[in-house]
C-alpha cells in the first residue's frame, strides 16, 4: 500500500541591503541571534509529491543529486571514495555525483550557475564562511524543511555550538547549513627530538619558547641548518588562518557587531599588534625562518632539521611518505613513533592576553547548503539523507578525519570507536586542543569585503612594518578600504 503525500510550501524573508556585482540583494544582520528577520517570501518553490511504501519509508527511484565541493586536494579522492560508499548502499535509489572547484572560485561559478539555473548544482559543500552571502543572495535554501521531509531530526544542537550558531545564517528558527568539520594550520612534531632532550609538549607560550630554544641550541652545535620552527609564509593558509589566530589569542576582533571593522582603535589596536609581534617574534629570535617556502619547511622537518612545522591537516599523508623516505621507516612507523600532532593554542598569546582568548584557533568549516533550483520534494529528502549520513555515521567521520578534517558532530565525536582511532586520537583530537575555541569568520555577508584585505594587511604588517607606527598605517589603510566598501553594500 502506498502513500502519496503533497507538500505545500509556506515559508518566509527580510529585505536588507547587499550588493553582489551591482546589483541590490539581500543582507542579513550580522548581530548574532538578535532581531533576526523572518522569511515571508520564499525565494524557493516545493513541486512533486512523496511516495511512501507500508511501512513508511520513502520509495527513492534513482534520485541524482549533483554536488558541487570545494574538496580539490589531498583530500579529494578520498572523498569520492566515501560518496561512492554512500552510492553502493543506496543503489538504484540516490546517487551522488560531483564536481569540484577551488576555493577561491567556487562561489563565483555556485553563484553564476543558480542565477541563471544553467548546469546548476543541486548540493554545495562548501565552506561556512560564504555562506550567509549565498542566502542574502538567495542562492540557498533551508536544510532543515528537507530533513522534515525526510523525516529526520534538524537540531543544530548535534552540532558543536561554535559552528551551529551560524547555521541560521541570519534568518530566525532556520537551518540553512549543515555543519560538518573544522580546519586550520596545525602543528606537526618531532617524537623523536622531544624524546632527546627530555621534554613534553609546552603548555603556554613561554614553554614553547623556552623549549624551542633548548633544542635548537642543542642541535645548531652539529647542525647549522636546524630551525625549532618551521613553516612556509608563502603558504595562502598562513595568512588566512595562522595570522588571524595570533591576533585572536591576543583579544582581537575581527569585525564589530555593527559589521564593519576596528582594528586601530584602542584594545583591538594592542590585538592585532601584538598577534603580529608573537609570529614575528619567531623570525626574530632565529628559531623560524621566515624566508622557507611551505615546500622547503616541509622538506626541513622530514630530514629532522626542525622540531615543529606548522602546516595543514590535509598535508599528514604526504609528510609521513617524506619522512618516511628519509628515515627508511614505513609511513604507519612513522605516523606511531615518529610525528605527532600539536595545536597552535596558546601558542601566540603573549603576558596579558585575555584568559579566554588565549586558547583560540581560527579556521575554516565546511557545511553542506542546498540550491534554491531544487523544487522536487523527493530530491529535497534524498539530499537529506545524504547529508545526514555523512554528518553522522561514525565510520565516515573517521574516514573524513583521516583526511584532515575534525568532526563538527557531537554523535561522532562522542562515539568511543571514533575517539580509540588511533589517527583521530593521536593527530585529529590533537591538532586544536579544545575544540570548542575553534572560531571562525560566522554570519557576516561580507565576509569577501573584510578577509582578503586583512590578510593581505596582516602578512604585510610581518613582512614589511618594523614599529607601531608602521603596523597601524597599514592596518588603517586597510580598514578605510573596507568599512567604505561595506558602506557602499
Amino acid at each position: 500500500m502506498k502513500k502519496s503525500i503533497r507538500i505545500v510550501a509556506a515559508l518566509a524573508v527580510l529585505v536588507l541591503m547587499f550588493v553582489f556585482t551591482g546589483c541590490v540583494s539581500q543582507r542579513p544582520s550580522d548581530d548574532d541571534n538578535k532581531g533576526l528577520p523572518s522569511i515571508d517570501n520564499p525565494w524557493w518553490t516545493d513541486s512533486g509529491e512523496i511516495t511512501k511504501d507500508g511501512d513508511g519509508n520513502i520509495e527513492f527511484d534513482d534520485v541524482s543529486i549533483k554536488l558541487t565541493s570545494v574538496i580539490c586536494g589531498y583530500d579529494q579522492n578520498g572523498f569520492e571514495a566515501l560518496l561512492d560508499q554512500f552510492n553502493k548502499l543506496y543503489k538504484g535509489k540516490i546517487n551522488i555525483t560531483h564536481q569540484t572547484y577551488a576555493q577561491d572560485v567556487i562561489d563565483e561559478y555556485v553563484m553564476q550557475q543558480i542565477q541563471n539555473e544553467t548546469n546548476a548544482p543541486d548540493l554545495i559543500l562548501t565552506h561556512q564562511k560564504t555562506h550567509a552571502y549565498l542566502a542574502a543572495n538567495k542562492i540557498i535554501q533551508p536544510m532543515d524543511a528537507a530533513y522534515e521531509l525526510a523525516g529526520l531530526e534538524s537540531d543544530k544542537s548535534n552540532f558543536l555550538p561554535n559552528f551551529a550558531d551560524y547555521c541560521d545564517l541570519g534568518y530566525e528558527g532556520r537551518m540553512f547549513t549543515i555543519p560538518v568539520d573544522a580546519q586550520s594550520m596545525v602543528m606537526y612534531y618531532n617524537k623523536n627530538l622531544l624524546k632527546k632532550y627530555g621534554e613534553e609538549l609546552p603548555q603556554t607560550r613561554a614553554e614553547f619558547l623556552e623549549l624551542c630554544r633548548k633544542v635548537q641550541s642543542g642541535e645548531r652545535a652539529t647542525n647549522s641548518q636546524f630551525n625549532a620552527v618551521t613553516c612556509g609564509a608563502d603558504y595562502d593558509f598562513f595568512k588566512m588562518y595562522l595570522l588571524p589566530t595570533a591576533v585572536l589569542q591576543n583579544g582581537g576582533e575581527l569585525y564589530g557587531s555593527d559589521g564593519l571593522v576596528h582594528w586601530t582603535e584602542g584594545d583591538n589596536f594592542n590585538a592585532f599588534k601584538n598577534g603580529i609581534q608573537a609570529v614575528k617574534q619567531l623570525a626574530d629570535d632565529g628559531l623560524w625562518d621566515s624566508s622557507d617556502s611551505n615546500e622547503s619547511a616541509r622538506a626541513k622537518f622530514c630530514k629532522d632539521n626542525a622540531l615543529f612545522y606548522i602546516s595543514l591537516p590535509f598535508d599528514a599523508n604526504t609528510i609521513f611518505s617524506a619522512y618516511a623516505s628519509n628515515s627508511g621507516h614505513s609511513p604507519e612507523v612513522v605516523k606511531s613513533q615518529d610525528i605527532g600532532g600539536f595545536s597552535t593554542a596558546g601558542m601566540f598569546a603573549l603576558d596579558g592576553a585575555p584568559e579566554a582568548s588565549k586558547n583560540k584557533v581560527f579556521g575554516d568549516s565546511h557545511a553542506f547548503a542546498m540550491s534554491k533550483t531544487v523544487s522536487d520534494v523527493t530530491k529535497k529528502a534524498a539530499i537529506a539523507v545524504f547529508v545526514n549520513w555523512f554528518t553522522t555515521k561514525v565510520e565516515v567521520g573517521i574516514e573524513w578525519a583521516k583526511l584532515g578534517h575534525t568532526t563538527a558532530s557531537y554523535t561522532i565525536r562522542g562515539n568511543a570507536a571514533y575517539n580509540a582511532d588511533s589517527y583521530v586520537s593521536e593527530f585529529c583530537n590533537m591538532f586544536y586542543g579544545d575544540i570548542n575555541n575553534f572560531v571562525t569568520a560566522g554570519k557576516t555577508a561580507n565576509y569577501t569585503l573584510i578577509f582578503p584585505d586583512m590578510q593581505t594587511a596582516l602578512l604585510n604588517c610581518l613582512r614589511n612594518a618594523s614599529n607601531e607606527y608602521d603596523i597601524k598605517t597599514e592596518l588603517q589603510n586597510a580598514q578605510k578600504k573596507i568599512n567604505a566598501a561595506i558602506g557602499l553594500a
